[in-house]
């Protein structure tokens, strides 16, 4: 939160100075809401469950919460004329991807796309509402390439995809790169004002 802070009050410094052109914002959106997570040791009993908004008494809450923040959030960006590249929730893996590969076939590693609608579906439509007023923001959806239909799996192409349970390797990152820059080229283009509606 204190990092979080910093950059939004450096925005107009770094844009002067820098040259800065856009923001790219990704976060690990599920942590800290109160959700049953499809990593299995990040699980807790139904009652013991911990918010990051220490205002949260449930996930009700703390999803307004998250809604109302990134609202601000967005807009101190927007109030720079910058445009923001919003990654949304990842997916996970139940166990560490090696020990999975290790054990395993690699066929029987994998998050299924039911489980993580399940534990992000709330949050990304939190997300979807909040960006689809603003048009300088831009989703992108990691899910589109580390996923087929149905699942998310460990190794993808073959290639390795995670070093833990919610981590990409080296290899997969490096693989994946090209799917960055439809966004990331639009990220730099003009002032967030000449956008319309309907490029999002």
């Amino acid at each position: 939160q204190r990092f979080h802070q910093q950059v939004l009050a450096n925005l107009a410094r770094w844009k002067q100075d820098r040259g800065l052109r856009g923001v790219v914002m990704v976060s690990r959106w599920g942590f800290g809401m109160g959700l049953v997570s499809p990593i299995w040791t990040d699980r807790v009993p139904e009652g013991r469950e911990t918010f990051l908004d220490a205002r949260a008494h449930n996930p009700q809450e703390a999803l307004a919460y998250l809604e109302a923040e990134l609202s601000a959030s967005l807009d101190k960006v927007g109030d720079q004329n910058l445009r923001v590249l919003l990654v949304m929730p990842s997916p996970l893996q139940r166990v560490k991807g090696p020990h999975c590969l290790s054990v395993r076939p690699a066929v029987d590693c994998f998050v299924s796309r039911e489980q993580m609608a399940a534990y992000s579906g709330a949050v990304e439509a939190a997300i979807r509402r909040v960006a689809a007023t603003r048009p300088f923001v831009r989703l992108m959806d990691p899910k589109d390439f580390m996923c087929t239909q149905d699942r998310c799996p460990a190794m993808l192409d073959n290639t390795v995809v995670y070093r833990d349970d919610n981590h990409v390797t080296d290899t997969f990152s490096r693989a994946s790169a090209s799917h960055f820059t439809s966004g990331l080229q639009w990220l730099i283009q003009a002032d967030h004002a000449s956008i319309t509606s309907e490029e999002k």
